[in-house]
């Protein structure tokens, strides 16, 4: 009997599964090692249901719609349950009286559900000698007189015929700055988280006192949960001013620290998702904007049509937008512009982020008062700026996005600049809740949160920690925590099963600054190989091959389905 490992048991391994499971159809049968250290399968760690409820999901219930259940599965003599959609499972089994769509549930829910789902399939067959989970860290792979050679912590190895990796966030390199903290806390200076998960760390962290100050290296999501551990986690908790808005106030446990202190780079902040779906769909384009889109993006995707930037994207983005903007102007800011004069703000606001003008929000507005711009627009949908609505269209358009330049026939520097353009709009598009943003509001009112060094401070090591400094203002943080979550940028990585691979020669990335190549179905693009290797990669690793990865929804996409049946083609 042939052998498949599936490496890696959270939410695309398990997606994995039933996809075999499904596409298998009893045609031919294989033994199945599933490869998983997390207590929590078909959860793994970023969905582990161990973690607190403050820790929330970044996507509304409303989206979560899009996560569908799974049929009823015959598969050689066994019924597999069907198991129900995220909706009707929330439904059945979550009784929360003010839970409405537009919710952002807590992420040990979420783990909760995946792991169910898993267990749906384990129960029935667990008894199954050809069904079999492996509790250890595979630390290597190779090649074996053409079968895949899996290496468990040096003490076994088994030969598979094939074998997918769903291994998602793996350790990065640290970069300079880091290092450099680091060889200054070692010294007895200061205190250093270098990544905040699980974020049960920080909330059960005896070395954060109530006197400290601390610093959060980092301005995005991950940031937002260090606040929540260190405040809710803390013993503190929100109080209701309004629950329309959700306008807070923070009522303190005196265990969290004196003064939390974000900063980043350029020191923006994140602007929050619409609070509900009649805000969203202001900025929902039309039928025909998707179907513009898709033309614009197929003749470059499948290499019928070269480019050497990515103004073919921008400009179809652009004009979109503009044609909505143009028509909501009861929704957005005051203006007489065209249409074509929007587009071109469109574009240049592409090209330059910080690019001024009265549609824009403020660059040089005090942080607060552009936090609480942006919760205005998202609350009322009303004097959108442009670079807000931007953000949203980008949001609705992402999927086609996603879709067309995933294995697209173009060169790597356009994917490339397609990920990081994609990237710098998460801010907008892919931002928190109102609900998280009227909380560091309220932090920053009860003179929790300091937000007089968000852009770019100047830090030096002293003896107590880091002292930061900007305009008039400084500070000494005793402690420090990096919310910054590196980009899996293959070369970079540092875990031993991933640079054992480019060791043997068995992946290579896309480009220097992005994940492993890999073809449609999965399968690496093996570096100077005529063979086909059936050894597979989904998800996280694989960015620039694929474009979306981290999201939940992504988890159980058309790319796993493209595996699968590449699976029966090769075997059966």
């Amino acid at each position: 009997m042939k052998k498949l490992a599936i490496i890696g048991m959270g939410p695309r391994g398990l997606s994995a599964l039933e996809q075999w499971l499904m596409v298998s159809n009893s045609k031919i049968q294989f033994e199945i090692h599933m490869y998983e250290t997390a207590e929590f399968l078909g959860a793994g760690k970023i969905w582990s249901l161990d973690q607190p409820e403050y820790n929330w999901i970044n996507i509304s219930e409303r989206a979560l719609q899009q996560l569908k259940g799974r049929p009823e599965i015959s598969y050689f003599g066994y019924k597999l349950p069907s198991f129900p959609a995220y909706q009707d499972w929330v439904t059945q089994n979550i009784t929360k009286e003010s839970r409405t769509q537009d919710n952002f549930p807590p992420r040990k829910q979420m783990g909760t559900y995946l792991h169910e789902r898993f267990l749906s399939i384990y129960e029935v067959l667990k008894s199954d000698k050809n069904f079999k989970i492996i509790k250890e860290e595979v630390i290597n792979i190779n090649t074996n007189n053409h079968k895949i050679c899996v290496n468990q912590n040096c003490k076994h190895s088994e030969l598979y015929d094939e074998v997918v990796l769903c291994i998602g966030h793996q350790p990065i390199e640290r970069d300079k700055q880091l290092k450099k903290w680091m060889a200054h806390t070692n010294e007895q200076h200061g205190y250093l988280i270098t990544y905040p998960y699980p974020i049960v760390k920080l909330s059960d962290n005896k070395e954060i006192e109530p006197n400290q100050n601390l610093a959060i290296r980092g301005f995005g999501l991950a940031m937002v949960d260090v606040v929540r551990a260190i405040t809710i986690g803390k013993g503190g908790h929100f109080k209701y001013i309004n629950t329309l808005t959700l306008e807070s106030k923070y009522v303190a446990s005196g265990k969290e620290p004196k003064n939390i202190i974000p900063f980043s780079l350029d020191g923006f902040p994140l602007a929050p998702k619409p609070l509900n779906k009649d805000i969203d769909d202001i900025t929902l384009p039309s039928e025909a904007d998707y179907l513009y889109l898709k033309k614009e993006l197929e003749d470059v995707a499948s290499g019928q049509k070269n480019v050497n930037s990515i103004n073919f994207l921008t400009n179809a983005i652009a004009s979109i937008t503009a044609s909505l903007y143009d028509v909501t102007t009861e929704n957005t800011l005051n203006h007489s512009y065209t249409k074509l004069e929007l587009k071109n703000l469109v574009i240049d606001w592409f090209k330059n982020e910080e690019f001024n003008h009265s549609l824009f929000q403020n660059h040089k507005l005090p942080t607060i008062e552009i936090i609480q711009s942006f919760v205005k627009m998202a609350l009322t949908g009303f004097n959108l700026s442009l670079d807000y609505f931007i953000g949203q269209v980008w949001r609705h358009l992402q999927p086609i996005i996603y879709d067309k330049f995933s294995h697209a026939q173009v060169s790597d520097h356009i994917l490339a600049e397609i990920i990081t353009l994609d990237e710098r709009i998460k801010r907008y598009s892919y931002g928190p809740p109102v609900e998280s943003m009227q909380q560091l509001i309220a932090l920053h009112s009860c003179g929790i949160l300091n937000l007089n060094y968000t852009s770019n401070p100047d830090i030096q090591l002293v003896p107590k920690g880091w002292k930061l400094s900007h305009s008039n203002h400084s500070i000494t943080a005793e402690v420090m925590v990096n919310s910054i979550l590196p980009a899996p940028e293959l070369l970079k990585v540092k875990s031993p099963l991933v640079k054992n691979l480019l060791e043997n020669d068995l992946i290579q990335p896309v480009h220097s600054e992005l994940g492993i190549e890999t073809h449609k179905n999965g399968i690496v693009n093996v570096p100077e190989s005529e063979q086909m290797i059936p050894l597979a990669v989904l998800g996280r690793l694989a960015k620039g091959s694929i474009i979306g990865v981290d999201a939940i929804l992504e988890c159980f996409g058309t790319r796993i389905t493209d595996w699968a049946e590449g699976v029966l083609d090769r075997n059966i």
